[in-house]
């Protein structure tokens, strides 16, 4: 499927011929960043670029490139999905927390594993991704005597994903928890290899 781009073509060959030397070049930022171009249909849209760009980045666990990878997996082998968004998850990103969360209470390209379910579904909320509804559906098959470990668990997760995300440095902008995230600002794009 091709979508218009959504800025002047310009723009478009510029952003993209200077993300492609970087990425040629093996930088991560801007690897993920170019395979976010063809994937938002900011170039012409192309999920076999965005793949091509977002594996090598998401192979270096970038969470953003690991997060696009993982959804673009969901639509093309979802088998492939979860590995990516479990990285992204892993790394401190909410809505891979959550996309991981439901290929486990779905057993879509994994085990299902509802408990483990739950325990990502927690996190995600923790971290602000509206994850009630999927807690609610999950509750009925968890028996009280997991729900408090899971809680738990949860909790001990949180603290380690929100620790390196703030290692990493490469956070706290708008758009980051986007389901398309945003470009990282200048600043911030030091700490997003």
């Amino acid at each position: 499927m091709t979508r218009a781009p959504k800025w002047g073509s310009a723009q478009n060959d510029d952003a993209s011929s200077w993300y492609r030397k970087a990425a040629d070049g093996g930088d991560s930022l801007a690897q993920w960043l170019l395979g976010r171009l063809y994937l938002n249909g900011a170039l012409p849209q192309d999920d076999f670029a965005a793949e091509k760009w977002l594996t090598p980045a998401a192979s270096l666990d970038n969470p953003f490139a690991a997060y696009l990878l993982g959804r673009l997996m969901l639509t093309r082998d979802y088998t492939r999905a979860p590995r990516w968004l479990r990285i992204a998850a892993k790394q401190g990103l909410p809505q891979g927390q959550y996309l991981y969360a439901k290929a486990l209470a779905e057993g879509r390209g994994v085990a299902q594993d509802r408990f483990q379910a739950y325990v990502w579904f927690l996190v995600a909320l923790d971290a602000g991704y509206p994850a009630d509804r999927d807690l609610s559906y999950l509750n009925p098959f968890l028996s009280p005597d997991q729900v408090d470990p899971a809680k738990a668990k949860a909790r001990d997760l949180a603290d380690s994903v929100t620790r390196s995300l703030a290692a990493h440095g490469c956070t706290g902008w708008n758009g980051e928890f986007g389901d398309i995230p945003t470009p990282p600002p200048p600043q911030k794009q030091r700490f997003c290899h």
